[in-house]
């Protein structure tokens, strides 16, 4: 068979022209067609089926394709197994359908930045926020609120780690508010390991930043009397009801702070009460001692109207700077000291143990930055002297600023010297010269930390020579007697008390005149 007679026979077999792979595979066969005859039915059958092919695949078949078609007409037809076409249109197509993907990854890239600067400016924020310096400032702001349910933020055992309760901490705040702390002695409190409560690191926060916490050592308390039938309190709780003469309780686990144990009953047919009202902390146990005894003794103090206090009990007043106590049923483990409230301001002295006192002795106990009746009459004779000074000199001292706040400025200073002034040029007689003394303290009542009230009395001497008198030639002294009160303050540069001002509510005490 030649070429042509094989290319006629070709397309009228397969419906197509052959591929180049095709006529080259004849033409080394030598155009010899190795195909069974196909009857009509068959030519006609698989025309139909080049002709669908063409059309869902948009190319004609290979020869590989038409041949398993002959092999298995009842075969699925070559759709099924159509090579995916790579048309330019369709590659576009596909590129397409890709855009929203390129937008989803940008909102994901977006959101992730997004979240990281978050995350980075929350870490910054923890660092600060759980610094140990923003933390000290925390803990000495709960403090300074005297809330028990505050401290709970930040409070914990030393021993556990464990969280306290409100209850557990009320001793705290109780002695944070009785002493009414102020910023540098909640530091110092702070820092003060010997009292019980300290500030540490404890663990972290979110396994990131350090957590600091106020940490508080427990304490025992071994509380003990020498007597029967009494009733034992503690910050107003029971322990016991009846006493035997040798009771012990011991208290364990407790906050440091302040407590208030009583032991009140009859002794040789007379109440009695004594009490222990003390900070407890910083040890591992403490004594709490309401043994009975009965002590005679004076108290001395700066503080005068103020009440003199055993542990928590008032057994007496100051007046005119001391107050005599007799036969006072006290605990030898408390202590005695003198406290008042003036102006809304709580003034308390040093406190002195029972136990370092004796029957008939006289113990002083002043308030610290309080004035003593020394010190005002120091201040009031220099006063007097400065007076006296500038009455013969008609010129200031140079001891006025011992005397006065602020010196030669001061109001009180200023009106004795234009009282001189008067008596001495342009009063009805003038007078020579004017003495000042013979000064003396009568009470020194405190007003609040470094000020206080001095009543004193004063003597004033006119002296007259004849001079002063062309009628009559008369001469002599003209003394009176003030009571007077002067407003004092101290004065941190010159660590000393000197006059704020002479209140004017002045009274005459006595007058004597001898001028003949």
């Amino acid at each position: 068979m030649d070429k042509k007679q094989w290319l006629n026979n070709f397309i009228k077999e397969n419906g197509r022209q052959p591929s180049p792979e095709e006529f080259i595979q004849a033409k080394n066969n030598g155009f010899e067609s190795k195909k069974p005859q196909q009857n009509s039915a068959d030519n006609q059958q698989l025309k139909e089926w080049v002709a669908t092919f063409t059309k869902e695949n948009g190319r004609q078949p290979s020869i590989d394709e038409v041949q398993g078609h002959k092999n298995g007409l009842d075969q699925p037809r070559a759709k099924a197994v159509a090579i995916p076409s790579t048309k330019p249109a369709q590659t576009v197509k596909k590129v397409a359908r890709t855009q929203p993907k390129s937008k989803k990854q940008l909102v994901i890239w977006t959101s992730g930045i997004v979240l990281a600067l978050a995350l980075l400016g929350g870490i910054g924020f923890g660092y600060h926020y759980y610094s140990y310096d923003a933390s000290y400032q925390r803990a000495l702001k709960l403090l300074a609120s005297h809330n028990p349910a505050e401290y709970q933020k930040m409070a914990s055992w030393s021993d556990s780690n464990k969280k306290l309760t409100k209850d557990e901490l009320k001793p705290l705040a109780d002695y944070v508010a009785d002493k009414q702390l102020n910023q540098s002695e909640l530091k110092s409190l702070l820092k003060n390991d010997s009292a019980g409560v300290s500030f540490a690191q404890d663990g972290s926060n979110w396994l990131l930043f350090p957590r600091y916490v106020i940490k508080l050592q427990p304490v025992n308390l071994r509380v003990t009397t020498n007597q029967s039938n009494l009733k034992v309190t503690v910050n107003g709780q029971t322990l016991t009801s009846d006493t035997d003469s040798s009771y012990e309780k011991l208290i364990r686990h407790q906050a440091p702070g302040l407590y208030s144990f009583t032991a009140q009953g009859s002794l040789n047919g007379r109440t009695v009460k004594t009490s222990v009202n003390n900070y407890f902390g910083g040890r591992n146990t403490e004594s709490v001692d309401l043994d009975i005894e009965t002590l005679s003794f004076t108290v001395r103090s700066n503080l005068n109207d103020a009440k003199v206090y055993v542990g928590d009990t008032a057994v007496g007043t100051i007046v005119d700077g001391k107050a005599n106590l007799t036969d006072i049923p006290v605990s030898s483990g408390a202590e005695v000291y003198v406290k008042k409230t003036s102006n809304g301001n709580k003034v308390e002295s040093s406190h002195k143990k029972l136990t370092s006192i004796s029957n008939g002795d006289e113990i002083t106990l002043n308030a610290k930055g309080m004035l003593t009746n020394d010190d005002a009459q120091k201040t009031l004779a220099t006063m007097a002297d400065v007076l006296t000074y500038y009455a013969h000199k008609e010129k200031n001292s140079s001891d006025v600023s011992s005397a006065f706040l602020d010196g030669t400025s001061n109001h009180a200073y200023r009106d004795f010297c234009e009282m001189i002034d008067h008596n001495l040029h342009s009063a009805k007689r003038n007078a020579d010269d004017i003495d000042f003394g013979d000064v003396k303290v009568k009470n020194v009542d405190s007003t609040g930390k470094n000020k206080a009230d001095v009543t004193f009395e004063i003597q004033e001497d006119f002296n007259y020579s004849s001079k002063t008198d062309s009628d009559k030639q008369s001469s002599g002294r003209l003394r009176q007697r003030y009571l007077l009160i002067a407003h004092m303050a101290y004065d941190s540069d010159s660590k000393k008390w000197l006059v704020e001002s002479i209140d004017s509510n002045q009274k005459k005490l006595s007058e004597s005149d001898d001028v003949r």
